[in-house]
């Protein structure tokens, strides 16, 4: 599942797995309980890439998070995840291994999900 740069900055990935859960602040708290359980079936990036499209959908939403039925933690912690991931793998790769590095196997530190699940 190689992670691609392409000209121009934009990104290709490849070979995640799309986890099909409703964008609420429920399903982030028990996928962040099941990583912290180590019960999760997903990886850490199929994780992040979810939180990554509910962050996103949150932002272009016309709806008040009110009517969204999300709070301001959960933002932040979404957006906070959705950073991190990015953040941490070219903080920890070498740009030429990223280029070829199998994103499935990369974890995150543990004590992040936790921290996460707290804040919620």
């Amino acid at each position: 599942m190689p992670y691609k740069f392409k000209k121009g900055g934009i990104l290709t990935e490849t070979g995640a797995k799309e986890i099909l859960l409703q964008h609420t602040k429920e399903n982030l708290k028990k996928l962040l309980t099941e990583i912290v359980n180590q019960t999760l079936s997903y990886s850490h990036q199929d994780f992040t890439n979810w939180c990554s499209k509910f962050y996103f959908d949150v932002h272009i939403s016309d709806k008040d998070i009110e009517e969204l039925n999300i709070d301001q933690a959960t933002i932040n912690v979404l957006g906070d995840i959705d950073a991190q991931w990015d953040l941490y793998l070219i903080g920890t790769f070498p740009y030429d291994e990223l280029q070829s590095l199998d994103l499935s196997t990369v974890k995150l530190p543990s004590g992040w999900f936790v921290n996460w699940l707290n804040q919620l």
